[in-house]
């Protein structure tokens, strides 16, 4: 991820996680998730960079061709790289 600020502040981040599922049905399963994360702030004349862990869940839809999802995470970092996550997209099974 990368986000652009006022005054010319730059924020990015990369983020590694694994999901385990824990429920699954033939329509949807539940899944927890853990990582990690590095965050970079850079405001022109220095930067600073954080490792952070990731912790949250989400849960993922079946429907014919694709699969819809949505999950939630937090990142424990140091401030001001802590960060709450939300997101959501459609999946494109390859072997369905």
């Amino acid at each position: 991820d990368i986000f652009f600020t006022e005054n010319n502040i730059t924020w990015w981040d990369i983020n590694a996680n694994a999901q385990y599922i824990f429920f699954t049905d033939p329509q949807y399963h539940v899944y927890a998730l853990g990582g990690l994360n590095l965050s970079t702030i850079d405001v022109g004349f220095a930067d600073e960079s954080s490792l952070g862990v990731n912790i949250g869940g989400g849960f993922e839809y079946h429907l014919e061709k694709v699969s819809l999802y949505a999950d939630i995470k937090f990142n424990f970092n140091e401030d001001p790289h802590e960060q709450l996550v939300l997101g959501g997209g459609v999946r494109v099974p390859i072997n369905r």
